[in-house]
């Protein structure tokens, strides 16, 4: 994810400086709308699994899942809008929304029967997970609006 993170900031800095040069075209006011979510859901999700405590203590480690769940659900709730959609481009995008549903429920299962053996092993644990959903969530908002990096 680390590698994605940093080709969507220097797309989003690319971007910065057309419009300081007030040379952003008009059409590419979606991408950087989407540009900066993702960015923003990106860093806040590397942020959770920095913070993910190094205990074995359940009640340490439900209060961070709490809030890690909370952040996964929302990938689901939040931005659901994007360049308009035929048909087809509208299943892509209901497979796509299945795809993470399934996953972050599977991952939601993992945890109710969760017990930390070892210091690290729920921060191991949240880094997998978030290594698993995040990129299943990019493709999902690929099917709203895409964001080219290979320019990046």
């Amino acid at each position: 994810m680390a590698s994605i993170l940093s080709q969507l900031l220097k797309k989003q800095a690319d971007i910065k400086e057309q419009i300081a040069a007030n040379s952003l075209p008009l059409d590419e006011l979606l991408v950087m709308q989407e540009l900066n979510y993702r960015i923003s859901v990106l860093e806040t999700f590397q942020s959770l699994v920095k913070t993910a405590p190094l205990s074995m203590d359940t009640s340490v480690l439900g209060q961070h899942y709490n809030i890690f769940d909370v952040s996964l659900r929302y990938l689901l709730k939040d931005h659901k809008f994007g360049i308009a959609t035929d048909d087809n481009g509208k299943k892509r995008r209901e497979t796509a929304e299945k795809a993470v549903t399934d996953i972050i429920s599977a991952n939601q299962k993992k945890f109710t029967s969760f017990v930390a053996e070892t210091q690290d092993q729920y921060k191991r644990y949240i880094s997998e997970c978030a290594n698993t959903v995040l990129p299943m969530w990019l493709q999902f908002r690929d099917t709203y609006i895409t964001i080219n990096l290979q320019e990046a």
